[in-house]
């Protein structure tokens, strides 16, 4: 994972100024802000968009190691067999 985000990290150091000069070079100097802005404001749009519900307080309820197996078809512990040895 620091492994990604690293690499993620480095490359977008050494792209950026390649790509914005280019662009640069391309459109005029007012393009790579414009396009690092767009950038910018496109996941601020896409978060808008999110339904903005409260949180449920209860906990979800999720099945248990054993509901799961049972409903996998393993069989459970018999009720027959003592817990401990010895009484």
């Amino acid at each position: 994972m620091i492994g990604t985000v690293l690499s993620g990290s480095i490359g977008g150091m050494l792209l950026a100024p390649t790509f914005s000069g280019a662009l640069g070079e391309w459109l005029g100097w007012r393009h790579p802000y414009l396009v690092a802005a767009a950038l910018v404001l496109l996941p601020a749009g896409l978060w808008a968009l999110l339904p903005s519900g409260e949180p449920s307080l209860q906990p979800r309820r999720r099945p248990g190691a054993a509901t799961r197996l049972r409903n996998a078809g393993v069989p459970g512990p018999t009720t027959t067999t003592p817990g401990y040895i010895g009484a």
